[in-house]
């Protein structure tokens, strides 16, 4: 990854990382603490302080290297480059497989044993 990327973008991964949803690496808002609000272009772009032009171009380049992935309408953290848990639910990561198969070597190999029986990716 650091030779893709500027240690600012680096550090603004990291920011993100508070932001991530235990269960799905999705990135969200915590809001109240009861309701998870999915974070859009603009809550991005607030809390890695960067305008309108410059969030766009940053979340392209995450998105093409898929350190970033957009699920469905929300974007989700691949677990390749950060994670706030060891566990992410099972048909999140299966669509994360789908979209980037390298999350497969990234995992030790119990956990992919355990998950391979259940995945749709796999099968």
């Amino acid at each position: 990854v650091a030779g893709q990327f500027t240690d600012s973008q680096i550090g603004k991964l990291v920011r993100l990382s508070n932001y991530l949803d235990y269960y799905t690496n999705m990135l969200v808002d915590k809001g109240d603490g009861i309701k998870l609000i999915p974070l859009n272009y603009a809550g991005i772009g607030y809390i890695i302080n960067l305008g309108k032009r410059q969030t766009g171009n940053y979340m392209r380049k995450m998105l093409i290297h898929k350190v970033i992935m957009k699920i469905d309408v929300n974007y989700h953290m691949n677990p390749r480059f950060l994670s706030r848990s060891n566990a992410i639910d099972s048909d999140i990561i299966d669509k994360m497989i789908k979209i980037d198969p390298l999350i497969i070597k990234a995992m030790d190999e119990g956990t992919w044993n355990r998950l391979k029986h259940f995945s749709v990716a796999y099968m």
